[in-house]
């Protein structure tokens, strides 16, 4: 893009890297409304592993979302601040109720939250923020709603706690 263009419509590239933060986040909170809105009178346990779903279907669709956060976490500590007061805290915080009301039901591994959100960020982006390199070694398209699927079973086998008692 012109570096003109950038000056013109946002003043500068840092302001336009917070209208795209405002951009990316405006959309997840509007996809997770409607999906939260859609669920009806599901109890609890159900509740809590559609939402989980639902930010693994939210990856897959919008792999850019955790591409960008990745950008944000390099370099200006400044942006890096603001970043995280305006948009990361009341995401993390949000999140982190959801977690531990996920690990009482055992559908999270128990343990410290926030460290159990980033392992289960990881988990669940790695295959759509690594889609090219995915799609090469195993010639199957991470995006196919197969893969989407198997991807789900597995994140819930993997992060659901063996020695809970339903």
């Amino acid at each position: 893009m012109n570096h003109t263009l950038i000056t013109h419509h946002f003043g500068t590239k840092e302001d336009l890297w917070k209208a795209a933060a405002e951009a990316i986040f405006d959309t997840y909170t509007e996809q997770s409304e409607k999906y939260l809105e859609s669920l009806g009178n599901l109890d609890q346990p159900q509740v809590l592993r559609e939402l989980l779903k639902h930010y693994i279907n939210f990856s897959a669709d919008f792999p850019d979302f955790h591409r960008f956060m990745i950008q944000a976490n390099r370099g200006d500590s400044e942006l890096l601040n603001w970043f995280t007061d305006k948009y990361i805290k009341q995401y993390s915080d949000s999140e982190l109720d959801l977690l531990k009301q996920a690990q009482k039901l055992g559908l999270m591994p128990k343990g410290d939250s926030l460290h159990v959100r980033y392992l289960f960020m990881g988990a669940v982006t790695s295959i759509f923020t690594f889609a090219p390199q995915f799609k090469r070694l195993s010639g199957k398209d991470p995006f196919s709603k197969d893969i989407v699927e198997q991807h789900i079973d597995y994140i819930f086998k993997i992060f659901a706690d063996k020695d809970h008692k339903a």
